[in-house]
């Protein structure tokens, strides 16, 4: 993790993209 301010867009992009991720996932299932 580098610098939380710098860090927190790219988790917050990473988390919804997981998100969506386990809501497709789910959705097909």
């Amino acid at each position: 993790m580098i610098r939380k301010e710098s860090s927190t867009p790219y988790v917050l992009a990473e988390l919804s993209g997981s998100s969506a991720r386990t809501l497709r996932v789910s959705a097909l299932t």
